[in-house]
Parts: C-alpha cells; sequence; structure tokens
C-alpha cells in the first residue's frame, strides 16, 4: 500500500516556485558576490596605488627645489657674485636667502658656509607668520651661533634675540656635505640647533663648491621641515580617512600628514613605530613588517600591499613604496586607507541588492501563490467531489473549472459517475426481482400422500422482463 504524501499540492506547487526563485536568487547571488570581491580588491588596489603616487609625485616635487636652488647657489657662489670668504661676506647672502625662503613656503632654512667655518643659515620663526630669523656663526667666537631676527627687506636686525653653542664641523649639513661627491647629497632626518626648547627637525640637500682649480669654496643647503613637508602631503586626500606618512631607512618618520604629529620626543628623535599615536604606530609596525619583499637597491622601484586590522578593529589597506629617484633620500612611501573608505558605495550596492532580493522573494512568493491557484483549485474540487461519492453521495457532480485537461477531467469523471449510478440502480432492481422470485417459489418441497416428490429450487441469476 502506498504511502499518501503529507502535503497537498495547493502547498506543493507554490512552494516549488518559491524554491525555484530561490535557487536563483542564491546562484545569482553568489556569482554576484564573487564578481564583486574580485572587483572590490581590485578597486582597493588601485585607489592605493594612486594614492601613493600622488603622495610620491608631491614629494618629488618638494625635494626638487632644494635641489635647485643648491646648484643655483652652487653657481652663484662658483662665479664670485656670492663669494664665501669671511664672516662680512656671509651676512651679505642674508636678502638673498630670505627672498628664496619667500619664495617657497615650505622651506626650512638656506645655509651658506665658507671655509673658514663663518656660517649663516635663514630659517622661519615658529607661530609668526613669514617672519624670518638668521643664524650667524663667526669663527673668531668659535663655538657660539648667534640669531637674529631679518627685517622685511632682507636687512639683519639688531640686538641678537638669542645665544647657543653650535661647532658647525660637527653638524649634520657639514659631514653629509664633506662625505658627499661635488654633486651633493642627503642629509639624515635630524634636529636643527636653536636656541628653543624644541628644535626642528628637517632634512636638507647640501653640496660642496670647489673652483675649477679644485679650491674648496664653501658649503651651501637648503633644508626643509618636517613640518613644511607634512602640509605639503596634508594636502593630498585620498580618501576621508586615509594615512599617509614617509618613513627614512632607519624607520624614523620624516613626513605625517598631519603636521602636529612629528618624530621628535622631547629633544630626540625616535622610531615612528614608538609614537603616541596608536594607528600610526601600527602603520609603522606593519610598513617595517613589509621591508623585507621591497628591492634590496636602497632607491630600487617596486612597492608591496599587505591588509592589517588597525587599533578601531577596522580593516585597512596598506602600501609601503620606495621612493625610487636616484638624487632622492632613500625614504618609504607609506599608505594606509581604511576599507570602509573604499567598499561603501559598494556595501551600498550589496545592501540594496539585498532588499532588492528581499523584495523579489516576496513577489516569488505572492506570484507563486496565484499562478498556483488555477492550478490548485480545481485539483480541490475534484478531489472534494470523489471524497463525497465515495462517502456514498452519488448525487455529487463535478464542476468543470480550469483549465481544459481539468475540465476535460471533470466532464470523464462526471460521465463515469452517472454511469456508475445508472449500473448501481440497475443492480438495485436485480436484487428486488431476485427477492420476488424467490419468494414466488415454495420454500420447502409439497408431499401428497400417495407419491414421494423429490425438488430443489434453482434460482436464476438474471430476470428476464418476462
Amino acid at each position: 500500500m502506498s504511502s499518501r504524501p503529507k502535503l497537498s499540492a495547493a502547498v506543493l506547487i507554490p512552494g516549488a516556485v518559491v524554491s525555484l526563485v530561490i535557487g536563483v536568487l542564491l546562484v545569482v547571488s553568489l556569482l554576484a558576490s564573487i564578481g564583486f570581491r574580485g572587483l572590490t580588491q581590485r578597486q582597493v588596489e588601485q585607489v592605493t596605488r594612486q594614492a601613493t603616487e600622488r603622495m610620491r609625485l608631491a614629494v618629488v616635487d618638494v625635494l626638487d627645489v632644494p635641489r635647485e636652488l643648491v646648484d643655483l647657489n652652487a653657481r652663484e657662489v662658483r662665479s664670485g657674485r656670492r663669494p664665501l670668504t669671511d664672516a662680512a661676506s656671509i651676512e651679505r647672502t642674508i636678502p638673498y636667502a630670505t627672498d628664496q625662503m619667500r619664495s617657497f613656503p615650505f622651506l626650512g632654512a638656506v645655509i651658506f658656509s665658507a671655509p673658514s667655518d663663518d656660517m649663516m643659515w635663514v630659517e622661519r620663526i615658529g607661530g609668526e607668520d613669514d617672519a624670518i630669523k638668521v643664524a650667524i656663526h663667526r669663527s673668531d667666537d668659535a663655538g657660539t651661533c648667534v640669531e637674529y631676527r631679518v627685517s622685511p627687506t632682507g636687512e639683519l636686525e639688531r640686538p641678537s634675540i638669542a645665544t647657543f653653542p653650535y661647532v658647525p664641523s660637527s653638524r649634520p649639513y657639514h659631514r653629509t656635505a664633506t662625505a658627499a661627491d661635488l654633486e651633493g647629497g642627503w642629509t639624515p632626518l635630524y634636529l636643527w640647533a636653536s636656541a628653543d626648547a624644541a628644535s626642528a627637525a628637517g632634512v636638507g640637500f647640501v653640496r660642496r663648491v670647489v673652483s675649477t682649480a679644485g679650491e674648496p669654496l664653501g658649503i651651501v643647503g637648503v633644508e626643509c621641515t618636517v613640518q613644511g613637508l607634512s602640509e605639503q602631503i596634508g594636502r593630498i586626500k585620498a580618501t576621508p580617512n586615509a594615512r599617509m606618512m614617509v618613513l627614512d631607512e632607519r624607520g624614523q618618520l620624516v613626513v605625517a600628514d598631519d603636521a602636529d604629529i612629528v618624530g621628535a620626543v622631547q629633544g630626540r628623535l625616535v622610531q615612528a613605530t614608538t609614537l603616541e599615536d596608536p594607528l600610526i604606530a601600527e602603520i609603522a609596525r606593519q610598513a617595517s613588517a613589509l621591508e623585507t619583499v621591497l628591492p634590496k637597491d636602497s632607491n630600487g622601484a617596486g612597492f608591496a600591499l599587505a591588509e592589517f586590522t588597525g587599533p578601531d578593529g577596522h580593516g585597512w589597506e596598506l602600501e609601503v613604496e620606495r621612493l625610487g629617484v636616484d638624487w632622492a633620500p632613500p625614504w618609504r612611501l607609506v599608505v594606509a586607507i581604511p576599507k570602509s573608505d573604499i567598499l561603501a558605495g559598494v556595501w551600498r550596492i550589496e545592501r540594496r541588492l539585498a532588499v532588492a532580493g528581499v523584495c523579489v522573494l516576496v513577489l516569488a512568493v505572492v506570484g507563486g501563490i496565484l499562478m498556483s491557484r488555477p492550478i490548485v483549485r480545481p485539483i480541490v474540487a475534484l478531489r472534494e467531489t470523489s471524497a463525497r461519492i465515495s462517502a456514498g453521495e452519488l448525487d455529487a457532480t463535478f464542476e468543470p473549472s480550469g483549465g481544459r485537461e481539468f475540465v476535460e477531467l471533470s466532464e470523464d469523471l462526471q460521465k463515469m459517475t452517472e454511469e456508475m449510478r445508472q449500473k448501481l440502480e440497475m443492480q438495485g432492481a436485480l436484487a428486488v426481482a431476485m427477492e420476488v422470485q424467490q419468494h414466488l417459489l415454495p420454500s420447502t418441497a409439497p408431499a401428497p400422500g400417495e407419491l414421494d416428490i423429490a425438488a430443489v429450487s434453482v434460482y436464476s441469476d438474471e430476470t428476464g422482463g418476462d
């Protein structure tokens, strides 16, 4: 005996339609998810690479200015237009150096040094717009440097504003120029000499100047402060929350996108991984971990990408790239972009797709029910009529409804029911006729006294009309 299904067609047909729609949605969602995942990763990498390239161009543009100015100043000294022979000749370069400082707001200092150890540099006064001071070291006052304000016309203003110990030959600019060839070189990141409690940190391009006979004519240099470089980098907005920085070969912070973040603590330079800003420190740690996959050549081209989770628990995309310019310092460009900045639009699309999927699912359920009604209702009606006939209600009739096949089935079932009703009526009539026939014959054989009679009654199975 076959088992009866637990669910009726009223449930199975809409369920089949909804299941089909759900299956299609799942397949489409899976394909879309795979496509979005690949597209998203490419988009994240592309945005990060573009941000790094923009920062690289900005850094190169900034560094090119000190290099060009040093080349110009070296020609001026070599030609004799800006001789560096003694303290007086050094002081005559102050207006010239001041003009260069005011022409390029991101410059930190312009240096002129004579072979006699007479030297000076002009630099900005922190906290005062367009205010410039000059620090002068005279060979006849060894071990001391004196600071003066510089007037708007570039003249030295007396009296002095500060004095502090200073030995030119011990300073990074002097050691770098002495060690480099005649093309010049970049100083490492260092704290500038100053009477201020908080000295500025910066880097500079310096060059020894010699005559055609090879005699030393002096040293010229142009330097940039970390703050000035940071202000330039801070103008680059890759994404709303992206972080950018430049690290030197020692892992110290050269530039950050926020000028308030400096790599010096209590008058000394520190590793970027130890800075108080937890996000900057974590980015520096992740960047240091990528050093092993960068080109071995300090200025070789190449980059490395990585993902990490920041202190805020959000995912970040990181790129580390060497500056890759042969005349520039061996710096590393670091760009970190939160994935939420890049993927916000993608996530919006995914949410909309999810909402659209739910709407389609609801429509599928409603549509499945509506579509199944023309099929289910005739089946249910046939089932109910069949149950009534099975219970003995032979007067029940099949009402044709639904599609052509259902109408034909109803008509065939109705015809079969009528024939069955006629046959049952005939069988009933035959049963009555048989009963009448049986009652017309004696129930026992007659017994006359003079005869012995043996008889048996055999009833016919059919009754004729007579």
